[in-house]
């Protein structure tokens, strides 16, 4: 039995990976920098983080991953993507596996402008970038989700930001599960239909032979190893175009583990036992529906 250390765990959306690795037969160690979440009390024991931005961030994690006998790490929190990856050879010297691509591979995922540079040398798909202010949506460099993004005809600072090209259409997730040859395992494309406060409470998986193509171009570009979140676009006039990566599991991927399997085995088969998986066929057109639940501790 391994003890999965879970980031972030006070996010709404982190229950369905605790679930996840008890139904594996592991142990869910919840972690957060706030100690009254729900996470605490579903999984089997929890850890009170320091903030990310705390200068001993990394000497305080490390010895609460001893102090915890954490096995293994699924980084899941965009703030600490690239810490984790630059030491995933120090965690593997304590026994810890961080299941996570390598660092390479994290730092051009999580910079927008070096993610469009990729893109734009191996030519895939992507709308026009720049770090001056020539198109109208605007993007941190370095942003996480929605955060700080937005249309803007007035001028900006644009230090730390990056215009891009702004296209219309219909937005998909593809939840992709990379073995150890690059290969992708199992692709899950979806999209939100119906979404609250920025979370999909209703999302719905839609196969399609292009998107599973596009999805094995990038995938050949990178040295993508474990878990990734693509983000489409299907433009009216320019068709499918990659709009981000997010080299992790995101807050929808729980539709993916449903539509296919419980990724947490395959994942420990990819990371620790160095084999491929066999991942069952995707179910199309499978439904997610996401409402709130109360948990109640005297």
């Amino acid at each position: 039995m391994l003890r999965f250390l879970v980031e972030a765990s006070g996010c709404l959306t982190s229950h369905y990976l605790i679930a996840a690795i008890q139904q594996a037969g592991h142990q869910a160690i919840a972690s957060d920098i706030q100690e009254e979440i729900a996470a605490r009390h579903m999984a089997d024991d929890f850890i009170l983080m320091p903030s990310a931005k705390d200068p001993l961030l990394w000497e305080k994690t490390i010895e609460l991953m001893r102090s915890h006998r954490i096995d293994v790490v699924i980084p899941t929190f965009d703030d600490t993507l690239t810490g984790w990856s630059e030491r995933k050879e120090l965690f593997a010297a304590m026994g810890i596996h961080v299941m996570i691509s390598d660092h390479h591979t994290i730092k051009t995922c999580t910079d927008k402008w070096l993610t469009y540079s990729h893109f734009k040398n191996h030519q895939l798909p992507m709308p026009l970038t720049s770090t001056e202010q020539v198109y109208p949506l605007i993007k941190p460099r370095l942003g996480r989700g929605s955060a700080g993004v937005r249309v803007e005809q007035n001028a900006v600072a644009m230090q730390g930001h990056i215009s891009q090209q702004l296209l219309q259409g219909r937005e998909y997730t593809v939840d992709v599960l990379v073995g150890i040859n690059r290969k992708p395992l199992c692709i899950v494309p979806r999209y939100r239909a119906s979404v609250r406060e920025g979370k999909s409470i209703v999302g719905v998986v839609e196969i399609s032979d292009e998107t599973s193509r596009l999805v094995h171009k990038v995938c050949e570009s990178f040295t993508f190893k474990g878990p990734v979140n693509i983000q489409l676009i299907d433009d009216v006039t320019q068709g499918l175009q990659v709009i981000e990566i997010n080299p992790r599991l995101g807050g929808g991927s729980a539709l993916a583990f449903a539509a296919s399997t419980n990724w947490i085995p395959a994942m420990i088969a990819i990371f620790i036992d160095n084999i491929e998986p066999k991942i069952p066929p995707v179910q199309n057109g499978m439904k997610m529906y996401r409402y709130y639940a109360e948990h109640f501790v005297n």
